[in-house]
């Protein structure tokens, strides 16, 4: 018998080992699962079959009740302990971000400033609530859609250039269309979206309905591939509405029935204006006002846009002044250039320069920093990716590792410290990444003899930022002080 042979028939008997423990298990399902509930400490508590208690149903009825009860009081908690967690500072959010192994208080205050770096405003329960069901991606579709189109090209491009970074140049289509918002709004505009959004009555055969339905099951299967939602032939016209609208977190409220059906009349529904939520009664019945409209909730949407709109805009404001300051500088007859190639005194070609991308416009704007505090105002608000490559495109090495070090928390290292190492000169570093990526492909052997023979640990930190999502694990695998 060979090797091979062998080694199949251990795996073979192993498999019937196992399948026969699995069938065992499920031949007697219940005394498994009780075996199993008193191995982890569970009490068990036994009850008399059906036809010995009447009440039986009602007692179930009424744990079922307790336990959702319960339940929700411990969500409650959860949300909000998360919502009265300590604030903490962004070099206290980037530790924490990085650190796997975190205590019930480090969560809270973790998750606390994201969601206030997410959404811009204070957290509360409800904030933590709406997040938990996906609040986020509904306000971002509905806040580019609307106030924020101006700046859609250059969060897009972003992404984009982000997903090529991380891929090493290429790009998975499907994830690409997926977080494309501009593809998607796109499509909104040509379905007619915004129509849906007006503040008047829609009757079921009203026009804009049925001319919306009738787009939309044309192209049902590009609706469906680009923004989420599968559009049936047998959809009625409000149901499409319904589920276009539910892109933003809106519905239509139904407000009255029109038409008797008795001599020729049609019974027809008529829906009032969107919005995310309704006032109801104890009955769950809609609330109206004195013009027979719906009572809309607000949900704090529009405080939220508002926080977004102002922090897009301080972004935009401090590029132009970055780009104004390399415009006016000027020595003797020199011509000088942005870190991007272009020529800030060609006036005509600034003007027709496409919108930049946050990494450019950080790029610029780390240029002036010259504090550690300086470095963590520019930043606040871009995300670790984009400050990554904006300190990887500075034009001076030095500087390079100095906003690198202000960014890993070291405040202390200066640019006269850096350039004392020789292993942080760009050149190394260059090589220092290719070998890392041969490491990664031969195994940690490899590594550690490569550890030995360069000890300068900032170069690898250095080095290991360079590298993709995987490899980084790997390397920090061998070598959590690295990471």
């Amino acid at each position: 018998m060979t090797s091979i042979q062998i080694f199949s028939l251990n795996h073979y008997v192993t498999w019937a080992k196992l399948s026969a423990r699995i069938n065992l298990g499920m031949k007697a399902y219940r005394a498994a699962i009780e075996a199993r509930l008193k191995d982890e400490g569970h009490n068990i508590i036994d009850t008399v079959s059906p036809s010995d208690d009447d009440d039986l149903f009602e007692r179930i009825e009424a744990t079922s009740d307790e336990v959702k009860a319960t339940k929700e009081g411990n969500y409650q908690n959860h949300c909000e302990a998360i919502a009265t967690a300590p604030d903490i500072d962004d070099k206290e959010f980037l530790k924490l971000k990085d650190q796997r192994a975190k205590t019930k208080e480090e969560r809270g205050q973790y998750r606390k400033a994201e969601l206030k770096n997410r959404y811009g405003v204070e957290v509360d329960s409800d904030l933590v609530k709406k997040d938990d069901d996906g609040w986020y991606p509904l306000l971002r579709l509905h806040y580019y859609l609307g106030i924020g189109r101006e700046h859609l090209p250059a969060r897009d491009k972003a992404s984009a250039q982000k997903m090529l970074d991380e891929g090493e140049g290429a790009i998975f289509k499907p994830d690409f269309n997926q977080k494309q918002l501009g593809a998607k709004i796109a499509v909104l505009d040509l379905i007619g979206f915004i129509k849906l959004l007006q503040k008047r009555e829609y009757p079921q055969n009203d026009p804009v309905l049925l001319e919306i339905a009738e787009f939309c099951k044309q192209h049902r299967y590009e609706i469906e591939a680009l923004l989420g939602i599968k559009i049936l032939p047998g959809d009625s016209p409000i149901a499409i509405a319904q589920k276009l609208l539910g892109l933003i977190g809106y519905r239509l409220p139904r407000l009255r029935r029109e038409g008797s059906g008795r001599d020729g009349s049609v019974r027809v529904y008529v829906y009032g204006a969107a919005a995310p939520s309704f006032e109801r009664d104890c009955r769950g019945k809609l609330l109206l006002d004195d013009s027979g409209q719906a009572r809309a909730l607000p949900d704090g949407r529009d405080e939220v846009f508002a926080a977004w709109l102002l922090r897009d805009e301080a972004l935009q404001a401090t590029s132009e002044g970055v780009e104004s300051d390399f415009a006016s500088t000027g020595h003797n007859n020199s011509v000088y250039t942005t870190p991007h190639g272009r020529n800030p005194m060609d006036a005509t070609e600034t003007m027709d320069a496409a919108p930049l991308t946050p990494t450019e416009r950080l790029l610029e704007s780390l240029s002036r920093v010259e504090s550690f505090g300086q470095f963590w105002e520019v930043i606040r608000g871009y995300e670790d990716e984009t400050v990554e490559d904006a300190i990887a495109l500075q034009d001076n090495h030095p500087r390079r590792q100095t906003l690198a070090a202000w960014f890993e928390g070291d405040a202390s290292l200066t640019q006269k410290e850096v350039a004392l190492d020789p292993f942080l000169q760009p050149e190394s570093i260059q090589d220092l990444v290719g070998l890392l990526k041969i490491c990664c492909r031969e195994g940690k052997a490899v590594f550690d003899a490569l550890r030995q023979t360069i000890p300068s640990t900032e170069a690898f930190r250095r080095a290991v930022r360079f590298l993709d999502r995987e490899r980084r694990a790997v390397i920090w695998y061998w070598e959590p002080e690295l990471a």
